[in-house]
């Protein structure tokens, strides 16, 4: 499975997910929980299933897409390289999975949180896909402003 590929992926829809300012709708929200239990449970078939799922989705919103293709590319000219300080830490992800908002959600998938070293973008970014309302999950996520940063520098 190629991480990197899934990281700039995952990391460019939870980017957009915080700049998207409409809401999802509930049909796009529930495409996106039934790829977040996807990735938790099958993450082996990324590109056969999950990947093209999540780009269907995103593609039915222009607005989505649009930011999505920006955080993507500025992803590629980067190379995916981003500074190990400026990704989520395992503190980070707990802010996600302990806050008030994250009680009302779908059925969560099972993540490891003792296999955070190389997953924390995958395991966040599930748990934003999950919530009632991702948009509003990734609004919150302020450790993602740096990586932002980062990439417009």
């Amino acid at each position: 499975m190629e991480y990197i590929n899934i990281n700039s992926f995952l990391l460019s829809l939870v980017l957009a997910f915080q700049d998207l300012e409409e809401s999802l709708a509930e049909e796009e929200k529930s495409a996106l929980a039934i790829a977040a239990k996807q990735l938790s449970a099958k993450p082996e078939v990324w590109s056969k299933e999950i990947e093209p799922n999540l780009l269907a989705t995103i593609e039915k919103n222009s607005n989505l897409s649009k930011l999505f293709q920006l955080y993507k590319s500025q992803l590629e000219r980067v190379d995916g390289k981003i500074p190990n300080n400026l990704l989520p830490t395992s503190a980070d992800l707990e802010l996600v999975l302990n806050s008030p908002q994250m009680t009302k959600t779908r059925p969560l998938p099972r993540i490891d949180l003792q296999d955070l070293k190389s997953k924390e973008i995958d395991n966040m970014v599930i748990k934003v896909m999950v919530s009632d309302s991702p948009t509003k999950t990734a609004k919150k996520l302020n450790f993602l402003t740096p990586i932002k940063n980062f990439l417009n520098s």
